[in-house]
């Protein structure tokens, strides 16, 4: 057991612990979470912030069926939304 210990040290390692999964899937979920809620107020703050006249644009085509979603990219400040009218 000392040798692998001292591999396990000398190469920065730690033994294997069924929960780092579990572990690693709820960290991975609390990240998303707080993403979510970071999305969902810069969209309310932007919406907040349009003019009246535009922010009833969006209410009128959103009602009218159009569909907004953020989408993701891994380039850095860099996003998109797509909105696709009526289906």
């Amino acid at each position: 057991m000392k040798a692998r210990r001292d591999d396990l040290a000398r190469n920065n390692c730690t033994e294997y612990d069924p929960e780092i999964k579990k572990d690693y899937a709820r960290r991975i979920e609390r990240e998303q979470l707080k993403l979510e809620r970071s999305v969902e107020a810069t969209v309310e703050a932007t919406i907040e912030q349009m003019p009246v006249r535009k922010r009833e644009q969006l209410e009128t085509e959103l009602r009218s069926g159009a569909d907004c979603t953020p989408e993701r990219q891994a380039a850095p400040f860099v996003s998109t939304t797509k909105v696709q009218h009526g289906h």
